[in-house]
């Protein structure tokens, strides 16, 4: 990531009606931005393998890092996985369960 821009400040992550912002730092995954704001995602193999950590991205975009879980369709549907998912451009917003 070249500059500031290519990040989010804030990941907003949603579990039912209750929203929580956390402050991101560049290179952290979704889980990690999770752990740190005091979140609990369901976790398994943290390797990407197994989908157990699997979250819905509502607003901006995610890379993920390694994704041999997810079909082709739940990545279209907004479905990442959040111990492989690094926030890209200036919004994130995901829905955990």
């Amino acid at each position: 990531m070249s500059s500031s821009e290519d990040y989010p400040e804030v990941v907003v992550f949603r579990a039912g009606a209750s929203r929580v912002r956390a402050q991101y730092f560049p290179g952290e995954t979704l889980l990690d931005t999770a752990r740190r704001a005091g979140l609990s995602i369901p976790t398994s193999c943290e390797l990407g393998d197994c989908g157990t950590c699997m979250v819905e991205l509502l607003a901006g975009s995610v890379h993920m890092k390694n994704n041999n879980a997810l079909s082709p369709d739940e990545v279209q549907s907004g479905c990442v996985l959040s111990c492989q998912g690094i926030p890209a451009g200036e919004r994130c917003v995901v829905r955990t369960n």
